[in-house]
């Protein structure tokens, strides 16, 4: 009888990671983890699913766009098949390509975990409460400066996610635009619902001051 394979330990991650990424990515993956380890509890998340979501999320982030396209065509055809070719990019790709390996590589089959870190990078219609907050915290833990940040961390650690998430995803589609990334017609669907959940908008509210 096959013997069923058991999770790799905390630290047999982080020696992986430490070895295939940069060590600004793998600075920020153990910041990002510390951090959902800490916003777990006022979000009612268990602190081990959040922190390991934050750990494993950028695993493929430097990756180029062929070899994330060659993993999701291996482990998740349908999803690369259904993604226009413009979206083809590591962008959208990093996410749902991680997912895809580490139940081979780390023995991880936690759907909430997976999911988190698919969605991570924003735009899907319906994210649960651990992907909205990984996605959050990933820009909280940035690896260079940008204004705004504290006005965003304000409001997440206020629990307002819902205006968190929409503030982010403004300020995501003007870095999109700075880096003539193509913005998928769903992170603007999603920008639109998130509006639609927010009652009230000061008129500074985008700003990153």
């Amino acid at each position: 009888m096959q013997q069923e394979a058991t999770m790799k330990s905390i630290e047999e991650m982080k020696q992986f990671l430490e070895k295939t990424l940069s060590a600004k990515r793998f600075a920020h993956s153990l910041g990002v983890m510390d951090y959902m380890r800490r916003a777990a509890k006022p979000y009612g998340l268990d602190p081990e699913k959040a922190a390991l979501a934050g750990l494993l999320h950028d695993k493929n982030k430097e990756e180029s766009d062929a070899d994330l396209v060659l993993t999701l065509k291996l482990f998740n055809p349908k999803f690369i098949a259904d993604l226009d070719k413009e979206y083809h990019i590591n962008r959208y790709l990093h996410g749902p390509a991680a997912a895809c390996e580490i139940p081979f590589e780390f023995f991880i089959d936690d759907r909430e975990i997976l999911l988190a870190i698919h969605q991570h990078n924003g735009g899907f219609a319906k994210m649960p409460l651990l992907s909205q907050c990984l996605h959050i915290v990933d820009v909280l833990v940035p690896t260079k400066p940008y204004a705004g940040r504290y006005k965003l961390e304000k409001l997440f650690l206020a629990g307002q996610l819902n205006e968190a998430n929409l503030l982010l995803s403004d300020w995501v589609f003007e870095v999109f635009q700075e880096e003539n990334t193509p913005i998928h017609p769903a992170m603007k669907n999603l920008f639109e619902h998130q509006k639609s959940k927010v009652r009230y908008l000061p008129s500074d509210f985008f700003s990153r001051q």
